[in-house]
């Protein structure tokens, strides 16, 4: 049940005024109480006239009538205007959320989002695309910076991180427009830790597979966003053009470019790694079914077996040729 409102809602003077004019207004016979039934008929019939969904309009008129006495007074009036309110508050928040749920969850997980307190913000990514602007040359990335992953000195662990703060332009943009409608829902710290994981899976395989050049950039850690989202075929369009010229720029300096120091593309498929496995583990399950423990547990074994496997080849491979030392793009 919910609790009988002790005080209006309202925040001032004028405010309360605004309100109670507009509670005369659904109060026909001028008894001071508003049948439940009909205000609540008012409200999903003219939700979608304000820019509201049934589901917002249902978390508006829930638990209205606090008193279970089928009839709503002014005080109960000012928890729906309170929440109406609210509502108009969130409204970049909701659209920015929605835009990462699966559109099965959507329903389920509107509440939540509703009532959302902007607490902790969604500060990882900006954060971090800010940070970043500091590291990326204007033209190249020095190869004898301390920040570039060099398999010649695997021993200094801080490149395993800093390789990420030497990147193309794009990178910023994908980890600005995806990292943060993701962080709104999945909080920071889990947004935060599976972008890191990805970024070490992305020099593990670089040690393993591709050691015979540098490794740049932040793909690994952009990567893991594409198992969690659902996108509609404009903004699948316009997300695949920012991953496939990352991808094949990329490929192109590896194979067919003629400087001598060539940059990895291997961290993208490293951030698909840990973005498949760690984010069933990480990530928050917005609907829960039988089979999901069991994913769960198989998705977590085979991630550390991965890892392990990874470190295990990096620790007994031998660099087979030195590497240069000038500047190449990234």
């Amino acid at each position: 049940m919910q609790p009988v409102p002790e005080r209006l809602q309202c925040e001032n003077p004028q405010e309360c005024e605004e309100w109670y004019n507009l509670f005369r207004a659904f109060d026909i016979d001028n008894d001071g109480y508003i049948p439940a039934e009909e205000l609540k008929y008012s409200v999903r019939t003219t939700a979608r006239a304000f820019g509201l969904d049934r589901e917002e309009a249902d978390f508006l008129i829930a638990g209205i009538d606090s008193n279970k006495d089928n009839f709503v007074d002014f005080p109960e009036f000012t928890v729906l205007m309170a929440r109406a309110k609210h509502l108009r508050l969130k409204s970049v928040m909701l659209y920015a959320a929605r835009s990462v749920l699966p559109r099965s969850q959507q329903t389920e997980k509107i509440r939540y989002l509703l009532e959302y307190n902007c607490w902790p913000p969604p500060v990882f990514m900006a954060k971090y695309c800010s940070r970043n602007n500091r590291f990326m040359p204007a033209k190249c990335a020095p190869v004898k910076s301390p920040l570039i992953l060099n398999p010649c000195k695997k021993e200094e662990v801080w490149r395993y991180f800093s390789y990420i703060f030497v990147h193309l332009l794009n990178n910023l943009a994908v980890q600005f427009l995806l990292g943060i409608p993701l962080e709104l829902v999945h909080k920071f710290w889990r947004i935060a830790c599976l972008y890191f994981l990805g970024v070490i899976c992305g020099a593990l395989l670089f040690f393993v597979f591709d050691r015979d050049i540098y490794l740049a950039g932040a793909s690994g850690g952009i990567i893991i966003n594409w198992s969690e989202m659902e996108f509609n075929w404009i903004r699948a369009a316009i997300f695949g053009i920012f991953v496939s010229s990352d991808i094949g720029v990329s490929v192109y300096q590896r194979y067919f470019s003629s400087m001598p120091n060539k940059v990895s593309y291997i961290s993208h498929i490293g951030g698909f790694v840990a973005g498949l496995f760690l984010g069933i583990v990480l990530l928050r399950n917005l609907r829960k079914r039988n089979w999901e423990n069991y994913a769960w547990w198989t998705a977590l074994t085979l991630f550390s077996l991965f890892v392990c496997s990874s470190i295990i080849a990096m620790i007994f491979q031998e660099l087979t040729k030195e590497l240069p030392y000038i500047c190449t793009v990234t």
